[in-house]
């Protein structure tokens, strides 16, 4: 073969192989530039996110969670928005029983229990509980699924929320996991649990549930403290979608527009904490939830829950019409703001996005959640594929040499 013909064949190689690698290095994922959250592994031991490394075995004790600016989203003033937020702690013990004291091996953030917010300059933002989905936003009763996502679930529908089950993999990166309150121990009597806890857990104490927030309208794009204030959603009509903040009308209802309360304003929250609507109660006949609780007739409700006098384990749940009233030992909740405006609509549907369930578990599989814009793909594949290019040429290259002998 003629010395040009060689020269000739080994820089096709090469150009190839230098072509190889360009392609390898445009198609390898860059984790740190993408916008959204990966979050990869078993929901049992820590898991690996873009915000960071949080861990979620219920072994332990999360009495303090940091995490430094995790983005999330939020409702604020009719629309939905991004923030990022930091230092979330649990702190006073509310309770002060045996009960209380076993469930602070695993976690000391209670709810419930009214303690009186005293940090100088602290603003109240309030969780959304669906709780019109019973126990499913839980995830861990028999018979009450939540989504293989860690999502509770609706009339079979999944209900994306803004924080996912606090022991699944679309949990919010630093937040408590778990949490103890005595009404977590009723609700286990109420599905026959007798004696000790769910799943190994101790009495009273679940995982944090699905939830969506209201953060409050004169929070702005300056670091504030806040605290947590729960609010148990009755009416499915005012619950809005996570990422678009509309309602639609899902469920019965007497009230001329359903969906008007939508919960994307603190207005449109206090105005559901008194607005009673009759077919709540045909909406919520087999919710144990609301059946175990105050049967209430309001689209959501703000409850604190008093340990009567005299008795280590009886209490009284009282309703309160006032929704700056704290119901968690949560007092430490800084955040700094960011007003970029993700929807401006105040009117939408539950997200119906169906996905395969599973039967009640504390640990959910194995599984990557990649949102919009998001790499995924593996840099083994990408190694894998350049080697083949690169095995191929040589082969083409090498056989044209034996023709042309």
């Amino acid at each position: 073969m003629e010395k040009e013909n060689i020269s000739a064949y080994v820089g096709i190689f090469l150009i190839a192989a230098v072509l190889s690698v360009i392609v390898f290095s445009a198609l390898a994922p860059i984790s740190a530039g993408v916008a959204g959250r990966v979050i990869t592994g078993n929901s049992t031991g820590s898991q690996q996110g873009r915000s960071g490394t949080y861990t979620t075995n219920s072994s332990v004790p999360v009495s303090t969670t940091t995490i430094a600016q995790t983005s999330a989203k939020a409702f604020q003033n009719g629309k939905v928005v991004n923030y990022v937020y930091s230092n979330e702690t649990c702190t006073p013990l509310i309770y002060n029983t045996s009960e209380a004291q076993n469930a602070s091996a695993v976690t000391r953030c209670e709810v419930g229990g009214s303690f009186g917010a005293n940090i100088v300059g602290a603003i109240p933002i309030w969780s959304l509980i669906p709780s019109f989905a019973g126990p499913s936003i839980y995830g861990v009763f028999s018979g009450y699924p939540a989504s293989q996502q860690g999502y509770p679930i609706y009339n079979g529908n999944v209900l994306v929320t803004q924080c996912g089950i606090g022991n699944s993999a679309s949990a919010c990166a630093g937040r408590p996991v778990y949490f103890y309150s005595p009404s977590y121990s009723r609700t286990e009597n109420n599905l026959g649990i007798t004696s000790g806890g769910i799943n190994g857990l101790p009495r009273g104490v679940l995982p944090n549930a699905g939830r969506d927030f209201i953060m409050s309208p004169s929070k702005s794009g300056v670091l504030t403290k806040s605290y947590i204030i729960r609010v148990g959603v009755f009416d499915p009509n005012i619950y809005p979608n996570a990422t678009t903040g509309k309602c639609t009308v899902v469920a019965p209802s007497s009230l001329a527009n359903p969906t008007g309360n939508c919960l994307t304003s603190l207005a449109a929250l206090m105005a559901a904490v008194n607005t009673s609507d009759n077919a709540i109660a045909t909406i919520n006949a087999n919710n144990l939830l609301w059946n175990g609780g105050t049967k209430t007739t309001m689209q959501a409700e703000v409850t604190v829950i008093v340990q009567n006098p005299g008795t280590p384990v009886t209490y009284t749940t009282l309703v309160v019409s006032n929704v700056l009233t704290p119901n968690t030992d949560q007092t430490s909740f800084s955040f700094i703001t960011n007003t970029t405006t993700v929807a401006t609509t105040v009117s939408t549907t539950l997200a119906t996005t169906t996905v395969p369930q599973v039967s009640a578990q504390t640990t959910v599989p194995n599984s990557t959640i990649a949102y919009p814009s998001m790499g995924g793909s593996s840099t083994t594949t990408y190694v894998v594929v350049a080697i083949v290019v690169i095995v191929i040429i040589v082969i083409v290259v090498w056989a044209m040499m034996r023709r042309k002998k």
